[in-house]
């Protein structure tokens, strides 16, 4: 009884040993899983990042930031974002392209992406959607610049109409 105990146990032990070491194999991560999880996760953890990207440019792969330029060293943040590559020895196969933002600008952008997404679920709701091109912009002034195709079946006047309803404001359409 003794020896099946004595023997169970080092079976127990043998097995919880191979369990937490690398006796299993563990499933590698693709290059592309480990950037994102260790370099852009590592980006976006650490400073204010608006924007983290991998993209193919020219053949050549390229690690796209847009960073807060109000908060964020560039100098440190292109050298913690190097040394991220070259601990996984991928430095000479990214290229790193930076983008500086400024928290004004990126709350400004912010908006004019909701103020589309709103025009556009509104302009859709009635039917327009796919046929009126619009863009936002917000400076000074808030705009909102709606275009109708020459062989639209809209009408200028209906359209700015229905803008006006829902905005609430004076809406000027071009054609």
């Amino acid at each position: 009884m003794k020896k099946i105990i004595i023997f169970s146990g080092i079976l127990v032990f043998i097995i919880l040993i191979a369990v937490f070491s690398d006796i299993f194999p563990v499933e590698d991560r693709d290059e592309e899983e480990l950037v994102r999880e260790e370099i852009l996760d590592y980006a976006v953890d650490y400073y204010v990042v608006y924007t983290a990207a991998i993209s193919e440019e020219n053949g050549e792969s390229v690690l796209f930031f847009d960073v807060n330029s109000d908060t964020v060293d560039i100098n440190k943040f292109h050298s913690d974002i190097l040394d991220k590559l070259k601990e996984y020895d991928l430095a000479d196969k990214y290229t790193i392209e930076i983008e500086q933002t400024t928290s004004e600008e990126e709350t400004l952008e912010r908006y004019e992406s909701t103020m589309i997404e709103i025009v556009n679920d509104y302009l859709k709701e009635n039917g327009m959607g796919d046929d009126i091109g619009y863009e936002a912009t917000i400076d000074e002034n808030v705009n909102i610049n709606l275009s109708v195709p020459d062989d639209s079946n809209f009408d200028k006047v209906e359209l700015e109409e229905l803008m006006e309803h829902f905005l609430d404001v004076e809406i000027e359409v071009e054609e």
